[in-house]
């Protein structure tokens, strides 16, 4: 009778005992898949959101956001991400605004010079030519290909090209603007006269990175003067 008792309480502990491994067992796949499905909401889910979103900003797709709850780290490096892309965006509108603002105005500026009937050029301290408009091209007869890049000695003779490097040589931040006269050759070897303005454009430290000139032909008022001279 003893023996058969103690089979029955060794019978109920072992079930026992398989009963709480399974209850222990099915508790805790519970609670890993638990803690896997919140790791996954919370976190995982929303860090390859995360990683997702930076990567389209940063490939230059200024109008996506990322649009989780500045909750937590997560959230909140994702509400910085996205506040980051609304200003880039706005900034690019920004400058497209003001890129078309100045090409419009660019476009307004070369048609009311290209409309001038006096000469007008742009040259570096070299004496090289990095713009004239249409005018000057047409008074001294050549295209403006042939200009743009050389010096305009040649376009001076010998006799005036001291002298008009000396007007160049003399401007500066104090005295960015002067006048001069002097002769030019013309592409039939004609010799005129022109009198030219020009103003020392200067960087933002003071220095002389080009000059603009505007010029006009004085030759018969050259001529009356020098009839005037010989007359006295």
């Amino acid at each position: 009778g003893c023996s058969l008792a103690t089979f029955s309480i060794s019978t109920a502990s072992r079930r026992a005992l398989w009963i709480m491994a399974g209850v222990t067992l099915l508790f805790s796949a519970l609670l890993v898949g638990t803690t896997s499905a919140l790791l996954e909401r919370q976190f995982l889910r929303p860090m390859r959101r995360l990683l997702g979103g930076v990567e389209r900003i940063g490939e230059g797709d200024l109008n996506y956001r990322i649009g989780l709850a500045p909750k937590g780290e997560i959230g909140q490096v994702a509400a910085a991400f996205d506040g980051m892309a609304a200003r880039l965006q706005d900034r690019e509108r920004q400058v497209a605004t003001q890129t078309v603002a100045l090409v419009d105005s660019e476009a307004r500026y070369r048609a009311i010079v290209e409309d001038q009937t006096e000469l007008i050029c742009r040259y570096l301290p070299s004496g090289e030519i990095t713009f004239v408009n249409e005018a000057y091209c047409r008074y001294f007869g050549v295209r403006r290909e042939e200009l743009l890049g050389h010096s305009y000695m040649p376009l001076i003779p010998e006799e005036d090209r001291e002298r008009v490097a000396a007007h160049a040589a003399a401007l500066d931040a104090q005295n960015p603007l002067a006048t001069i006269e002097h002769q030019v050759l013309l592409k039939d070897g004609s010799i005129r006269w022109q009198q030219w303005t020009d103003r020392a454009i200067l960087d933002e430290r003071h220095r002389i990175i080009e000059f603009a000139g505007v010029g006009r032909d004085v030759t018969e008022r050259k001529r009356v003067e020098e009839a005037l001279q010989k007359a006295k």
